[in-house]
């Protein structure tokens, strides 16, 4: 009968370290094949090695699944951590579009002539139209910024312009951006980027908050972001 031994040593993993897998010379033919640029493909993967050795969550996902969603951001010629970020969900990594990335997106079919979010502060919101029911916005109110700027913020003005001369746009009051707790709830496109930039790290990795790690769960997620997206943009 053998016994049992408590300080025989642990069998190491044999799972590779992510900066070991990409650097692989068969995951960098994958991503030369995909970019077709070896500036590019040096830059990612200093970038993706750089955020994962930054996350514990991300070490925990499986390389290619990183590889993956980092390869869905550039081949739409969007940068990681400003157009889209990789978000750690259990052990896959999944990408996220940003509001950014979906700004240069639309800006890149060449039909926009602008798009914008700002702040709107308080006396700038002048009473509904009449016909549509919606809030008549006044950027012009004040002479300069700092006295626009010594006004409190009341909510969010979102728009969009085409070549076309078709203008839309959706404001967003402040309790309907803010909870009482002060948590965002929802959030105008510049609000959401700055509750994003204050929650990654100097790598551009977001952190999410914790879930089920279920196909629900990520489906959910996926829906609600559509949403969002119809309504500022329209469906």
């Amino acid at each position: 009968m053998k016994a049992n031994n408590s300080f025989a040593p642990v069998a190491k993993s044999n799972h590779p370290s992510f900066s070991a897998a990409i650097t692989a010379p068969s995951m960098q033919q994958l991503m030369m094949k995909s970019l077709r640029d070896e500036r590019t493909v040096a830059r990612l993967t200093s970038t993706l090695i750089t955020a994962v050795n930054a996350s514990e969550q991300l070490k925990n996902c499986e390389p290619s699944t990183i590889v993956a969603a980092a390869l869905r951001g550039e081949g739409m010629g969007l940068i990681f951590g400003h157009g889209y970020y990789v978000v750690p969900y259990g052990t896959t990594a999944t990408y996220i579009l940003g509001y950014k990335g979906l700004i240069q997106l639309a800006m890149s079919t060449g039909f926009y002539e602008d798009i914008d979010c700002v702040e709107i502060r308080e006396g700038e919101v002048e009473g509904r139209d009449r016909r549509t029911g919606k809030p008549i916005i006044n950027l012009a109110k004040y002479e300069t910024d700092d006295e626009r700027l010594s006004h409190p913020i009341v909510g969010y003005y979102g728009y969009f312009s085409l070549k076309s001369s078709v203008f839309r746009y959706e404001y967003w009051p402040m309790d309907r951006t803010v909870a009482s707790t002060g948590e965002v709830v929802e959030t105008a496109p510049a609000a959401v980027e700055a509750h994003q930039e204050t929650s990654e790290g100097e790598s551009g990795m977001v952190t999410p908050p914790k879930t089920e790690n279920t196909a629900e769960a990520t489906q959910k997620g996926q829906d609600e972001g559509m949403d969002y997206a119809a309504t500022f943009f329209g469906e």
